[in-house]
This record gives C-alpha cells, structure tokens and sequence, in this order.
C-alpha cells in the first residue's frame, strides 16, 4: 500500500537524481572536448544545452519514459487509488512508525515537492503528528529535500 507507493517515489527521485548527475557529468566531459578542439564557448554543445548526440539521447529516453509512465498510468487509473487515500495511508504509516517517523515525512514531503504536487495541508500535519516544533523542523526539511 503506502509503503510501496512510498518507496517507488523514493526509487524514481534517486533514478532521477543520478541522470541528472550523468547529464552534468557528459556536459562537463563535453565542454572540455570542446576546448581543446578550439570549439568557441558559445557553440552548441552539451555544456549549452546545444544538440549534443548524448544530450539528445538522454533527453529522449527520458521522455520516452515519461510517456510510457504516463501512458501505463492512465491505462491503468480505474485501479489507482485516490491521491487523498493515498496520503491518508502514508500519514498513518508515519504516525505509526515511532521514532523515525518524522524522517520518513520530511522524505515523503520531499517526493511529494519534487513531483509537483499540491502540498499547503501536507506543511499542516506534521504539527499536527509530531507536536509544533518537530513538526515545523519537519516541514522545512521536507521542503529542502523536494
């Protein structure tokens, strides 16, 4: 239940993360490729986010990813549960969770930034779960992680 949904978002940001970390390192590899082929620094290239073959493939395949995420969920959507279920489910996995359960919220509202979505009631109820003070610490640690 929520404690897959939970790590699936956990295991996409870190999938997200570490492309991100490959496309910075190929532009860096890329820019000095460029200069010491005499290439100016304007040039289109990887360091720019010029039309680089590497660049244009890593883009591609992360749309294609995109898509094919988007197309098996909408395929699938009569079987989705509810956003709302879905953070009811969490908060009370947290809730029950103990002492450990502020870090998985301040995780969880990090996913929960990160992939865009609507998050004024979710900066509520860590005060709420863990009393006014872990609660505001969690919150901002959250919003740091997304």
């Amino acid at each position: 239940g929520a404690a897959a949904l939970f790590l699936a978002l956990l295991l996409a940001y870190a999938v997200f993360r570490v492309v991100n970390a490959l496309r910075a390192r190929v532009a860096a590899i890329m820019a000095r490729v460029d200069a010491k082929s005499g290439k100016k620094a304007g040039a289109a290239g990887a360091a720019d986010g010029g039309a680089s073959y590497v660049g244009m493939a890593v883009r591609a395949i992360m749309a294609a990813a995109f898509v094919g995420l988007a197309a098996a969920l909408w395929w699938n959507r009569a079987s989705l549960p509810s956003l709302t279920q879905v953070m009811q489910d969490s908060v009370t996995w947290i809730n029950e969770s103990g002492p450990m359960g502020p870090v998985y919220y301040a995780i969880f509202l990090g996913l929960w930034v990160t992939a865009l979505l609507p998050c004024s009631i979710l900066e509520m109820v860590p005060g709420y779960l863990f009393g006014f003070r872990v609660g505001l610490a969690v919150s901002v640690a959250g919003k740091q992680i997304g």
